[in-house]
């Protein structure tokens, strides 16, 4: 494995990747295509919550782990649709896109020039795949047929896709802890998820899974974090990309999530399906503190810490108001 081009990868700044393919520059950041012939698009976003220029690689019985870079998120998987799918013969354009992390990701602009079979991300915490409003059964079983768990997730580049009549696909690549300076990933885990995916597309490569757009759009939560913003032809860094709104009157709405997940709705207490089925406005708040901290953290909202259930809470109640 090339750590050097790894390296690369996770340091290079978000401008030096537009040499690649084709760049267009939108109010919100580049926006890269990389036309190699293929009918399957494959996706990453280039911008991060934090950043780390020195990420520490140890090495582990015929393994790395990669620690302390924020930027995994999405850095290892622009390193994978770049790097990793060309060397296993895995043929797919590629779309580097920015400001996924602020919930205006540069995919929204993308016009796609042919018609793709499917579409796929690695910006997933871990091994499992989400769908967002791509999930149908089928979907569901077929993917389980390949050992992927199913799960749910908030928000990712390729949800601004959906009206190219294609199905999306977010796999996890290997990180953990995103959003954090402890970010890490362990590439023995992010091989494991590497190899259901190549299975995957010699299987369903050839396929056309169409997809109708579905008439809302999913939540987008803007991460309370420091990360960069683009300026119109430079990165300037500040210390809040969006703020959730003040909370000072919601006091008493950020008490009753905390007793929802310590104490009401305990994960173990209840399926998930359950919650879901007997949605009112506390448990459909709960469903979404669970998705935004398993996009956030890796796990769910009753496992975090409390300084991470109030970023999660921020996210949460700002779009609720």
């Amino acid at each position: 494995m090339n750590i050097k081009k790894l390296h690369k990868r996770l340091t290079d700044p978000i401008e030096s990747f537009a040499k690649l393919g084709d760049t267009e520059y939108t109010e919100h950041g580049p926006l890269t295509y990389i036309d190699r012939g293929s009918n399957v698009l494959a996706v990453a976003h280039l911008d991060w919550v934090h950043f780390n220029k020195n990420p520490v690689f140890t090495k582990q019985y015929q393994n790395y782990k990669v620690s302390q870079c924020p930027q995994l998120d999405d850095r290892l998987g622009a390193w994978m649709v770049l790097d990793v799918l060309p060397r296993a013969g895995i043929k797919c354009d590629v779309l580097l896109t920015d400001s996924e992390e602020v919930g205006e990701s540069t995919a929204q602009y993308f016009k796609p020039p042919k018609q793709y079979n499917w579409v796929m991300q690695f910006d997933r915490a871990g091994s499992d795949v989400v769908m967002y409003d791509y999930e149908t059964d089928e979907l569901r079983n077929l993917l389980r047929g390949y050992d992927y768990t199913v799960s749910y997730g908030s928000f990712t580049d390729i949800c601004y896709l959906e009206e190219h009549n294609f199905k999306g696909f977010n796999f996890g690549v290997g990180y953990h802890a995103q959003h954090t300076q402890h970010c890490y990933a362990n590439l023995s885990e992010t091989w494991d998820s590497f190899r259901k995916v190549q299975a995957f597309y010699h299987d369903n490569k050839d396929i056309h899974y169409s997809h109708e757009k579905v008439e809302y759009q999913p939540p987008v939560f803007g991460y309370h974090n420091a990360s960069y913003t683009w300026t119109g032809n430079t990165y300037k860094k500040s210390p809040v990309i969006r703020r959730a709104k003040s909370n000072k009157k919601k006091n008493k709405g950020r008490n009753t999530l905390n007793e929802l997940s310590n104490n009401q709705f305990k994960p173990e207490e209840k399926d998930r399906t359950e919650l879901l089925q007997e949605f009112d406005s506390e448990q459909e708040m709960h469903y979404e503190l669970d998705v935004v901290a398993n996009d956030m953290f890796g796990q769910d909202y009753y496992w975090l810490e409390p300084y991470q259930q109030e970023l999660v809470d921020e996210s949460v109640l700002d779009y609720w108001e």
